[in-house]
C-alpha cells in the first residue's frame, strides 16, 4: 500500500506542472477569439488623411483661378477716363461694379458710374439755322447704369482675362449749354485680372459704347460713341 502512494504522488505532481501549459494557449486563443475585427468598410488611416489634405486644397483656391472666392459674388471700384464728343460725354470716370455668380464662366455685371467733364458752351446754329453741339472729348457729365455679362477665361500666370457685353441707361448733361439728354449705349469691351489676395484683385479694362440718345434744346436724337479705360479692384463678399 506505502508502495502505490509512492508510485503514485510523481504523477499527481507532473499533471499539475502540465496544467498551466495546457491552459495558456487556450488563453491565448480566447484572446484572440474576442478581439474585434476590422470593419472593411471604415476608411484606413492614410485614406482619411489624404481625404481630408485634398478637402483643403479644394477649398483653398489658386490665385488666378476660377475658384477664386471673391468671383462667387462681390463689389469693386474703379477710375478712369471716358472719350466722348460732340453729344457723348466725356471726362474722368468714377465706377461702381458689382458682380453675382451665373456659371462656371459667367457672371452677372452690374455698374453705376459717374463722368465728371468740362462744361464749356459747344453749341451754335449753322447756316441752315439747325442747333449743332461740337463738345471735346472730355466734355459733359453722365450717371450710367449698366446690366452687363462678364466671361472669364482660365488664368495664366496669375492673370486671368474677361470680355464684358451689356447695355445702359445713361443720363447726360452739358451745363455750359443747358442741354440735358437721356442715351441708351451698347457696351462691349474686356480687361485683365491679377489677383493679390484670396479675396482682392486688381482689375484693368476698357470698352466701347455706341448708341443714340434724345436731347433737349431742340437737338432732338443724337449718337453716342466713346471710349473708357480704367483701373481698378474687386472685393469679395462672401
Amino acid at each position: 500500500m506505502l508502495w502505490a502512494l509512492l508510485l503514485a504522488a510523481p504523477g499527481a505532481a507532473h499533471a499539475q506542472l502540465e496544467e498551466p501549459a495546457d491552459a495558456a494557449p487556450a488563453a491565448a486563443e480566447g484572446a484572440t477569439d474576442s478581439a474585434p475585427e476590422a470593419d472593411p468598410a471604415s476608411p484606413a488611416p492614410e485614406a482619411a488623411s489624404d481625404a481630408a489634405s485634398d478637402a483643403a486644397s479644394d477649398a483653398t483656391p489658386e490665385p488666378g483661378s476660377l475658384g477664386s472666392a471673391w468671383m462667387e459674388q462681390g463689389i469693386g471700384g474703379s477710375v478712369g477716363v471716358a472719350f466722348g464728343g460732340r453729344l457723348t460725354p466725356g471726362g474722368v470716370r468714377l465706377t461702381g461694379t458689382y458682380l453675382y455668380r451665373l456659371s462656371r464662366t459667367d457672371w452677372f455685371d452690374g455698374a453705376a458710374a459717374f463722368t465728371l467733364g468740362g462744361n464749356d458752351a459747344a453749341c451754335f446754329r449753322d447756316r441752315q439755322d439747325v442747333r449743332v453741339c461740337d463738345h471735346g472729348a472730355v466734355d459733359g457729365f453722365a450717371v450710367d447704369f449698366v446690366a452687363a455679362v462678364r466671361r472669364v477665361w482660365p488664368a495664366r500666370n496669375h492673370f486671368s482675362p474677361f470680355a464684358r457685353l451689356g447695355v445702359g441707361l445713361r443720363f447726360v448733361r452739358f451745363p455750359g449749354d443747358s442741354v440735358a439728354g437721356l442715351a441708351v449705349p451698347l457696351l462691349g469691351g474686356g480687361g485683365v485680372m491679377a489677383d493679390v489676395s484670396a479675396t482682392t484683385r486688381v482689375v484693368a479694362s476698357g470698352q466701347l459704347e455706341v448708341g443714340g440718345g434724345l436731347f433737349s434744346r431742340g437737338l432732338g436724337t443724337g449718337p453716342q460713341l466713346g471710349l473708357a479705360l480704367s483701373l481698378g479692384f474687386e472685393i469679395a463678399l462672401r
